[in-house]
C-alpha cells in the first residue's frame, strides 16, 4: 500500500521547502483526513474511494479549530528556527472562517516572519475570502489548468467549483492584493501539453513568481524528469520562474 501523508497536528514542522526554506506549517483545518474543494489526482493526503471523496468535499466556509487553540499550539514552537510560517495542511485553508483572525494574531506574535498562504484558488472569486486573506505577506495560488476538461482531470473539483470562477478570482486577487502573489502549477503528463494555454493566462496577470512543480511524493509519485520540466520555463516571458530542479 502506498504511503500517504496525515496531518494530526495543528502546527507542524518546521519542514524543508524548496520554495520557502524552513517552513513552520499551520493546519487550521485540524485533525481530519482532508477537507477540500478538490480531490487532486496527485494529492499527498491520499487517494480515496468515490464514497470517501464525497464525504471529504467541502464548499461552505466554517470554523474547524478555535483561534485560541491554534495560537496556544503555535506558541509551543517559538523556540524553533524557521524562515516562514505557512498556512497549509489537511485541505484548503480558505474554507476556514477564522483565517484572518489567526493570521493577525500570529503576525502580532512574530511580526518579522513572512506568513504565506497556500491555496488551490477555488474560493478566490468570493469578496469575503479575498478580504480575509489580504494581510498575508505572500499568497501562493495554484492553477493546473485553464479549461474545464483539464481542470476536471487534474483537480477533480467539487461539483459547484467552475474554472471560470478560478480564473476570475486569481485576476481579482492580483488587482487587489498588496503583498506578493506567487502562482504554482503542478505539471504531470496529463497537463504537460496544456502548459502553453496556462502560460497565456499567467503571463497576462504577471505574478511575482511562478513555481513549476511536479509530483514527487506518494501516493501519486510520477515526477517529470528535469529536462522536461525545465524546458517549460520558456513559456513565461520576463517572469521569475522556479522549479524543484533549480
Amino acid at each position: 500500500m502506498k504511503e500517504v501523508r496525515e496531518f494530526r497536528d495543528i502546527v507542524y514542522g518546521p519542514v524543508d521547502s524548496w520554495r520557502y526554506k524552513k517552513s513552520l506549517g499551520i493546519n487550521i483545518l485540524g485533525n481530519v483526513k482532508r477537507i477540500c474543494t478538490y480531490s487532486c489526482i496527485y494529492c499527498e493526503l491520499g487517494p480515496f474511494s468515490i464514497k470517501e471523496q464525497k464525504n471529504l468535499y467541502k464548499f461552505e466556509r466554517d470554523v474547524f479549530v478555535q483561534t485560541n487553540l491554534i495560537i496556544s499550539e503555535f506558541k509551543k514552537f517559538l523556540d524553533k528556527y524557521f524562515d516562514v510560517i505557512t498556512f497549509s495542511g489537511a485541505g484548503e485553508p480558505t474554507l476556514v472562517k477564522n483565517i484572518k483572525e489567526v493570521q493577525k494574531e500570529i503576525k502580532n506574535i512574530i511580526p518579522d516572519k513572512p506568513i504565506i498562504l497556500l491555496t488551490n484558488s477555488s474560493l478566490l472569486y468570493l469578496n469575503e475570502v479575498r478580504k480575509d486573506i489580504s494581510n498575508f505577506d505572500i499568497i501562493d495560488a495554484k492553477i493546473d489548468a485553464v479549461s474545464e476538461d483539464f481542470f476536471k482531470k487534474m483537480n477533480r473539483p467539487f461539483e459547484f467549483v467552475k474554472i471560470e470562477n478560478i480564473l476570475y478570482g486569481i485576476k481579482k486577487l492580483k488587482e487587489e492584493f498588496k503583498g506578493k502573489l506567487h502562482i504554482q502549477i503542478m505539471i504531470t503528463d496529463i497537463n504537460y501539453n496544456h502548459i502553453e494555454k496556462i502560460s497565456e493566462f499567467v503571463n497576462e496577470i504577471k505574478p511575482d513568481e511562478i513555481h513549476l512543480n511536479t509530483p514527487t511524493r506518494e501516493p501519486w509519485k510520477k515526477p517529470l524528469p528535469p529536462q522536461k520540466l525545465l524546458s517549460l520555463k520558456k513559456y513565461f516571458k520576463d517572469l521569475k520562474v522556479r522549479t524543484p530542479y533549480d
